[in-house]
């Protein structure tokens, strides 16, 4: 490997994002919450709109990140199911702003937060 280290490649620790990914999930978040407090005081339906599909990109960007970071060959690892979580809340989110099926934004608020949870949840186990 042309003198670079095999532990330069071992993604098995939660806490090993770079710097830049997580200032860009917090620029997201920020964003989202200042869209969804815009639409709430000035009563826009474009920024929930905006915000809406904030949530979705978030959930699968975030979920990505997770299933970059997990242990390799482990698809049972509570890391890689809050990804699964993340992305298919993601999806469902963008689902439900092409339908209108209520349902589908309960599920995927539903996914997020149960993926959200596994991922606290991996940082206390590892």
């Amino acid at each position: 490997m042309s003198g670079v280290r095999l532990s330069e490649y071992d993604m098995s620790g939660v806490n090993e994002l770079p710097a830049r990914v997580n200032r860009g999930v917090f620029a997201a978040l920020l964003v989202y919450f200042m869209l969804i407090g815009y639409a709430a005081v000035a009563n826009q339906p474009l920024a929930l709109l905006a915000a809406e599909i904030m949530f979705g990109l978030i959930a699968i960007g975030v979920g990505f990140v997770l299933y970059q970071q997990a242990p390799a060959r482990e698809s049972t690892s509570p890391l890689v199911i809050a990804a699964g979580c993340l992305i298919a809340g993601g999806v469902l989110q963008f689902g439900y702003l092409l339908t209108a099926l209520g349902v589908l934004n309960d599920i995927s608020s539903y996914a997020v937060f149960i993926g959200v949870g596994l991922y606290i949840y991996a940082m206390f186990v590892d």
